[in-house]
């Protein structure tokens, strides 16, 4: 989805079917530090022509604290005062908001609000729905992120069932 050259995919996405971009995306950030995560949240939004709503990042790893933080970038479209083109930019909706203290633990409670109308382009979403909001609670995020670490932690250790009735080598022919 970022621009021809780069190479970046998203962590996670939620698309419509039909929208060519998708309206949230969601990046781990265990490594970028906040300027360049604002700048893949830019590149994702820009090349998007503000059709991507949300970048969010779920920041991790840092050092040996399991502290982990959340930021959000949205596009902001200001018309013009003349008659030129509308200006794109971005804008920190949310930075560094804390969901899980050092110590693993939840962080003080907060529901963050994410509007239907942001996953999609408003002509696919029906009216019944699209002045709505999705809510996500600091626990919840915490309790998810908490799951995908344990799955990960098992797949780094070579965990995790198989099929025991095949074989555990194969011979692959080349491409």
């Amino acid at each position: 989805m970022v621009r021809k050259g780069c190479c970046h995919d998203t962590d996670a996405q939620i698309k419509h079917k039909a929208a060519r971009y998708p309206g949230v995306v969601f990046e781990v950030a265990s490594s970028q530090n906040s300027e360049e995560m604002e700048e893949l949240a830019r590149q994702y939004i820009i090349e998007g022509g503000g059709n991507t709503c949300r970048v969010v990042f779920l920041s991790v790893n840092h050092g040996t604290s399991k502290k982990a933080t959340l930021s959000i970038w949205k596009p902001q479209i200001t018309a013009s005062t003349d008659d030129s083109l509308p200006m794109l930019s971005v804008e920190t909706e949310v930075a560094n908001l804390t969901f899980r203290n050092a110590d693993g633990g939840p962080s003080p409670g907060w529901w963050m609000a994410f509007p239907v109308a942001d996953f999609a382009p408003k002509s696919l979403i029906p009216e019944s729905v699209l002045h709505t909001s999705i809510y996500i609670s600091s626990n919840d995020l915490r309790t998810c992120l908490g799951e995908a670490e344990v799955e990960r932690r098992a797949w780094n250790s070579g965990g995790g069932i198989v099929d025991p009735d095949l074989p555990l080598q194969f011979d692959v022919p080349p491409a």
